[in-house]
């Protein structure tokens, strides 16, 4: 009778067990409640329940541990997106480029800081005949009135 007892007991434990892990499991679940839903297209406007947004797309919902705050150095990616989008994460490490990069560069000049020095003569330039900038001038090809 000893034995008998003992095993009621160890079955009892382990029914009771099961009953209050799939309780506390249950209101876990109905303790998480989103802080608010987004459109995966759209993530900066928040929504305040379920539906569909603007553009007809089935909201998400965010939760408080998926939102990050100033003070946390860290980058968190759901792992449907790193799959889709075949991110591959690497430490950091400092050395030299394998490769050497050639660019073409143009230099042009501030017109904001560019000044015009008159310098005074006996006259003046009332027509000249050139089209572009940087067309040397020669004679006979504008009119000066000295």
């Amino acid at each position: 009778m000893k034995k008998s007892s003992w095993i009621i007991i160890i079955v009892l434990a382990v029914i009771i067990g099961v009953v209050i892990g799939r309780c506390s499991k249950h209101t876990t679940v109905a303790e998480k409640k989103p802080m608010y839903w987004v459109d995966s297209m759209e993530p900066n406007i928040h929504y305040p329940g379920p539906g569909k947004s603007r553009m007809g797309m089935e909201l998400t919902p965010i939760y408080p541990e998926e939102v990050q705050g100033p003070d946390q150095a860290t980058v968190h990616i759901s792992p449907t997106l790193v799959n889709n989008l075949g991110v591959r994460i690497t430490p950091v490490v400092q050395g030299t480029l394998a490769k050497n990069i050639e660019a073409v560069g143009y230099v042009e000049p501030n017109e904001n800081k560019i000044t015009h020095i008159h310098t005074y003569a006996d006259g003046w330039i009332r027509k000249l005949l050139v089209k572009t900038t940087d067309e040397a001038v020669k004679k006979g090809r504008c009119s000066v009135r000295c």
